[in-house]
């Protein structure tokens, strides 16, 4: 389950509007917001003053969760091959 949340979820390249020189790489916020909603702070009517922004930390078990069950489809793969 993990993993298929996952999945859905798009690395982005993009750059801010304060520093449009530099390229970043990330999620957006808003579209991070129908995949996985706790790791999305929902900005106000100004963006200037309270924009969208992404809780990364909150990811991580998301990730933790993702390598396990590929660790256990692999087990899996290697048990019946054996």
């Amino acid at each position: 389950m993990a993993l298929e949340t996952l999945e859905k979820i798009q690395v982005k390249k993009f750059r801010f509007k304060d520093n449009p020189s530099k390229e970043v790489v990330g999620f957006v916020a808003q579209e991070l917001h129908k995949i996985l909603p706790e790791a999305v702070h929902v900005g106000g009517e100004n963006p200037e003053t309270d924009p969208w922004t992404i809780d990364y930390w909150q990811i991580i078990p998301l990730l933790i969760n993702s390598v396990k069950e590929l660790n256990e489809r692999l087990k899996s793969i290697e048990k019946s091959k054996k």
